[in-house]
């Protein structure tokens, strides 16, 4: 059964990605489409038969369902594909893709409107409502939804989205370091990774985002975008005794606005223990903060004193042929936005110990 699951899923991502666009069901024959489920109509037998879907713009079209349409989900762990077809949820996105030579159907909606129905040859469900949902401090109700790019969805009872969050990854199985498998280079290594960054967890607040997108959606609806936050990592550079990974902090703290922070970790190669930033250096944060300093031409002294007191060893980035420093905005009284810059890895020779220092090829098998 699991293996004829895998291959109907199977299929139906590959008939997807044939499709250059997936557009919204109009006037026609169309070959594919996509919508939310409005409505559930059963054959005499209680089989699903067919889905009237809201395309946007008060739009609906109507898809038949047979024992033939190969049905998949992008979010299984929340809704199955068994389980759609079993009591497919009101709002649930789905895509789908028409059978070639099956001619259109005149089917009636429960509100006696008639579609010329189209037989789904492939559907996609696209989403999927938790059943919990979150209330913020106005008394707002949110629905939250789960989708197949990794992503959650804060979203209004009309369907309004005001925000995306992309969670902390935890899972490092699949990444690679430059062309090369983490766990070929050390099966430790992406245990490690997400031991460390599982218990680090979120580097936002979450109902500080909802409360700050909701205030921005009351104040201007019409105009409003939904709201973003993401947190990723990925590999940046490798050194004799370290892997260096960056995690990207994205998010909207005002409408059309993204800010973007960045910093390193840094892992030991073998076991995948996190080596703290402070420990890849000889000296002390006063002796490195001088190093950085020193490459700096034509910073005035009151600026100066300020980067030495705001310094912090998480606004370095190890890149493979630099350093960069990122003092992110507000950590510098006098400055409104992000400061920073670049230098050398000679220029660190006498503080950044020598095992530390990246490469500028990345290790391969």
């Amino acid at each position: 059964m699991k293996q004829k699951q895998r291959k109907r899923r199977l299929s139906l991502l590959a008939a997807l990605l044939l499709l250059p666009v997936l557009a919204a069901c109009g006037p026609g024959r169309a070959e594919s489409c996509y919508g939310r489920v409005a409505e559930v109509q059963r054959a005499p037998d209680g089989s699903l038969s067919a889905l009237v879907l809201d395309t946007g713009d008060e739009a609906r079209t109507c898809v038949l369902l047979t024992p033939e349409t190969h049905v998949a989900s992008t979010v299984e762990d929340l809704l199955s594909e068994e389980e759609f077809l079993a009591d497919p949820p009101m709002g649930t996105e789905v895509s789908v893709l028409f059978a070639e030579d099956s001619p259109p159907q005149t089917v009636t909606g429960e509100d006696g409107t008639q579609y010329s129905a189209q037989t789904a040859d492939f559907l996609w469900v696209e989403d999927a409502r938790y059943p919990e949902g979150l209330t913020l401090s106005d008394g707002t109700a949110l629905e939250v939804w789960a989708t197949g790019f990794q992503e959650k969805q804060y979203r209004l009872s009309d369907g309004t989205v005001l925000l995306q969050e992309f969670p902390p990854q935890t899972d490092f199985s699949n990444d690679y370091v430059g062309n090369t498998p983490l766990r070929d280079l050390s099966p430790a290594l992406p245990d490690g990774l997400r031991r460390y960054y599982q218990d680090r967890g979120p580097l936002y607040d979450l109902t500080e985002e909802l409360e700050r997108t909701d205030r921005a959606f009351c104040q201007d609806p019409e105009n409003f975008q939904p709201f973003r936050v993401e947190q990723r990592v990925s590999w940046s550079a490798s050194a004799p005794g370290a892997h260096y990974f960056l995690t990207t902090l994205s998010r909207t703290p005002e409408p059309r606005l993204l800010e973007e922070i960045q910093w390193t970790d840094a892992f030991d190669p073998m076991t995948g223990a996190h080596i703290p930033t402070e420990e890849l250096f000889s000296a002390g944060r006063d002796q490195v903060i001088a190093a950085l300093l020193a490459q700096m031409k034509g910073v005035e002294a009151p600026l100066a004193q300020e980067l030495r007191d705001a310094f912090q060893f998480s606004y370095l980035c190890f890149w493979p042929d630099h350093l960069s420093v990122r003092f992110p905005a507000g950590s510098l009284p006098s400055q409104e936005y992000s400061w920073g810059w670049s230098i050398g890895y000679d220029a660190l020779s006498g503080v950044l110990r020598p095992w530390a220092v990246p490469v500028e090829e990345p290790p391969e098998l």
